[in-house]
C-alpha cells in the first residue's frame, strides 16, 4: 500500500505533516517516499521505477539522515524526535527519560491495565480506579464521618462545661476519660472526612496517582490520625468501664473528693493512654524498624522499575547488574538494597529517586495493616495489636455485664420489699444502654478481627475490604459514643425534637382553626342576600 503518496485509500499514511522526500541526502534517490501500512503495523521502504532500492535514508529535521527502519520503531533515532513526532502508529508519554528524550510505546500498551510510561500518562485517560469504589461507602465516609466530628465536638464542650460542677475524684476520672473517648473518636471523624476528601479529588484517575498516593506522607499521617483516635477511644472505654466496676463495688461509700494524689493519678491515666496510642501508631514508621514495616519501594523515573518492586524483584535487577549475589537478598535490609540499587546509576543524570511504600500505604484509605499474610514482617506486630484489642473488648463486656448482673439482683431485692417504679425504669434504662454498649463494640471489633483470621489461614481474601471496615464498621463506636456516654446530648435531641413536634402541632391547629374560621365566614357571607 503506498498510503503516503495517497495511492491507498483504506488507509491513512502513518507519517501525517512529514515529507519523506531525500533532495537533502548526498548520494541518496530522490524517489524514495514510498510507505507500507496494514493494520496497525508499519514498514517503510524505498522504490524508484518500480524497483526496491536497498540504500534507505531518512532525513532528520536536524539534517541527520537515518535508515528507513529507524522511523517510527518507538526509538529517537534522530536525536530531535523528529523520525517519531508525526507517527500515528505509537503512544508519546508525557515525561521523557533522564536525559531529555521522549518515550514512546505501541498503541497496544495504551489502556491495558498496565503503566508503561514513567509518568502513567499511558492510562491517565482511561483510569477508572479511585480511593473509594463503592457509591455507598462514599455517602458513608462523608455522613459518618461529618456526624462524629459534630457529635464528637459538642460533647467535648459540654464535658469542659461540666467540669465546674465535679466535687469528687471518681467524677474527674469519669469525665476525662470520657473527653478522651470524644477525642478519639473526633479524630476517626476527622479521618474519614479527609479519605473522602482525597477521594473526591482523585475521583477517576486515581490510579495515575495511586503510586504516589500510598507512598506519600500524607496517607502515613492520615493512617497515624486514625490509628491514634481508634486506640485512645478504646483504651479509655476500657478503662471506664473498670472504673465504674470499681464504683459500684464501694456502694454507699462517700466518693473522694478531688486532692492532689487523685489529680495526679488522673494526669498520669490520661498520658499513659495517649503515650501508648501515639506509639502503636507511629512505631511502624520509625527508620530503625522498617526492615519489619517495610513492603516495598518505588521508583517513579525509572522504566524498567515500575510499580512497587518487593525484595523477590531486587533480587533479580541486583544479580543481573552485580551478577550472582552470594547472600540472599530477602536477608538484606532495605538500606544495603537502596545502596546497591543507587550504584546501578550515576549521579551525573541525578540518580535514582527511591520512596518507601510503608505500613500505612497497603490501600488506599490508609488504615492500619491488620490483613496481614504469613510472609508479611509485620504479621507480629499486627496479631499483638488484634490480640490487645480483642482484650480490651473482653474486659469491656466482662465489667458491664457484672455491672448489668449486680443491678438486676440489687432492684430485684429491692422491689421484693417496696415496689419502686423510678428505680425499675433506671435500671431499665441502664441495662439498655449496657446492651447497645457491648452490641456495637462487638459489631466492630469482632468481625474484624474474625475476618483477620481467616485472612492469615488464606480463607478469604479480606485485602479488598480496607475501605469497608474503615468506613462502614470500625467507626461505628465514633457515632453512637457520644450519645452512650454523654446522656445529656440525647435528652437535648429529645426535648428539642419534642418541642419542634409540639410547635408544628400547634401550628397546624392554629391553620385548622383560621381556615374553619375562613370557611364560616363565607358561608355567612353567601346566605346573606337569600334571607
Amino acid at each position: 500500500y503506498m498510503s503516503c503518496l495517497g495511492l491507498c485509500k483504506a488507509h491513512s499514511c502513518p507519517l501525517t505533516g512529514k515529507s519523506l522526500s531525500g533532495y537533502s541526502c548526498v548520494n541518496q534517490n530522490v524517489s524514495k517516499s514510498y510507505s507500507l501500512s496494514s493494520d496497525g503495523s508499519l514498514v517503510l521502504v524505498t522504490q524508484q521505477r518500480g524497483k526496491i532500492v536497498v540504500e534507505k535514508t531518512f532525513v532528520c529535521n536536524n539534517s541527520r539522515c537515518i535508515p528507513y527502519h529507524g522511523v517510527c520503531n518507538l526509538i529517537d533515532e534522530c536525536g530531535d524526535g523528529s523520525d517519531e513526532e508525526n507517527c500515528v502508529n505509537h503512544f508519546t508519554c508525557n515525561q521523557g527519560d533522564n536525559v531529555g528524550g521522549k518515550i514512546y510505546i505501541p498503541l497496544s500498551s495504551v489502556c491495558d491495565g498496565e503503566f508503561d510510561c514513567i509518568d502513567l500518562s499511558d492510562e491517565e485517560s482511561c483510569c477508572k480506579g479511585q480511593v473509594i469504589e463503592s457509591v455507598v461507602l462514599k455517602v458513608l465516609s462523608w455522613f459518618v464521618g461529618t456526624a462524629a466530628i459534630v457529635l464528637n465536638v459538642i460533647t467535648i464542650i459540654q464535658t469542659l462545661i461540666s467540669f465546674k460542677k465535679i466535687k469528687s475524684s471518681s467524677a474527674l476520672t469519669d469525665k476525662v476519660l470520657i473527653l478522651l473517648i470524644n477525642l478519639g473518636d473526633f479524630l476517626v471523624g476527622g479521618y474519614l472526612v479527609t479519605i473522602a476528601s482525597v477521594d473526591l479529588f482523585y475521583g477517576n484517575a486515581f490510579c495515575v496517582g495511586r503510586y504516589a498516593w500510598l507512598v506519600s506522607k500524607y496517607c502515613s499521617v492520615l493512617g497515624v490520625l486514625s490509628t491514634i483516635g481508634s486506640q485512645i477511644s478504646l483504651f479509655s472505654m476500657t478503662i471506664v468501664s473498670m472504673t465504674r466496676v470499681k464504683k459500684l463495688t464501694q456502694g454507699l461509700a462517700v466518693p473522694a473528693p478531688i486532692g492532689r494524689r487523685s489529680t495526679v493519678l488522673t494526669v498520669a491515666m490520661v498520658t499513659a493512654i495517649v503515650s501508648l496510642s501515639v506509639s502503636i501508631a507511629v512505631t511502624p514508621l520509625l527508620s530503625m524498624l522498617e526492615n519489619r514495616f517495610v513492603n516495598a519501594l518505588y521508583f517513579p523515573d525509572t522504566p524498567f522499575l515500575k510499580g512497587f518492586v518487593n525484595k523477590k524483584n531486587m533480587k533479580e535487577v541486583i544479580s543481573l547488574y552485580y551478577g550472582k549475589v552470594r547472600l540472599e537478598v530477602s536477608h538484606l535490609s532495605w538500606n544495603a538494597i537502596r545502596l546497591l540499587i543507587s550504584g546501578m546509576f550515576t549521579d551525573s543524570f541525578g540518580g535514582i529517586k527511591q520512596n518507601v511504600l510503608g505500613f500505612y500505604g497497603n490501600d488506599p484509605v490508609c488504615l492500619f495493616k491488620y490483613f496481614v499474610a504469613e510472609n508479611d514482617p509485620q504479621i507480629i506486630y499486627s496479631w499483638c495489636m488484634l490480640g490487645a484489642n480483642m482484650f480490651c473488648f473482653v474486659v469491656i463486656v466482662a465489667c458491664y455485664s457484672a455491672i448489668t448482673a449486680y443491678t438486676f439482683l440489687s432492684s430485684s431485692q429491692v422491689s421484693e420489699r417496696t415496689p419502686n417504679r423510678d428505680l425499675t425504669a433506671r435500671n431499665q434504662r441502664l441495662q439498655r444502654r449496657i446492651t447497645i454498649i457491648i452490641a456495637t463494640d462487638f459489631c466492630c471489633w469482632v468481625p474484624f478481627i474474625v475476618t483477620s483470621c481467616l485472612h492469615t489461614l488464606h480463607v478469604v481474601d479480606a485485602s479488598k475490604w480496607y475501605a469497608l471496615f474503615s468506613i462502614a464498621i470500625l467507626p461505628l463506636n465514633s457515632v453512637i459514643n457520644p450519645l452512650l456516654y454523654e446522656p445529656t446530648l440525647v435528652t437535648g435531641a429529645y426535648t428539642f425534637l419534642r418541642r419542634l413536634t409540639t410547635y408544628n402541632s400547634d401550628l397546624a391547629l392554629t391553620m385548622t382553626k383560621a381556615t374553619t374560621v375562613g370557611k364560616s365566614t363565607s358561608t355567612a357571607s353567601q346566605q346573606q342576600p337569600g334571607e
